[in-house]
């Protein structure tokens, strides 16, 4: 019987170890995509703005 209690103590202990291991790499992930993203999204701002404001110029002139 102590076997039994200390198999399922053992599995449960690895399980959380495992979770916790894919919300650290989940999270690594997301940050990271974060990085890569944060600059095209302001790069697509910057065209946005400087197209506009170049239709704007164009018009005017």
């Amino acid at each position: 019987m102590a076997d039994i209690k200390y198999i399922t103590q053992t599995g449960r202990a690895q399980m959380g170890r495992v979770d916790s291991t894919l919300k650290y790499l989940s999270r690594e992930i997301m940050d990271t995509t974060d990085t890569l993203v944060q600059p095209l999204h302001e790069l697509g701002l910057w065209y946005r703005a400087l197209r506009t404001g170049w239709r704007y110029f164009s018009r005017k002139h």
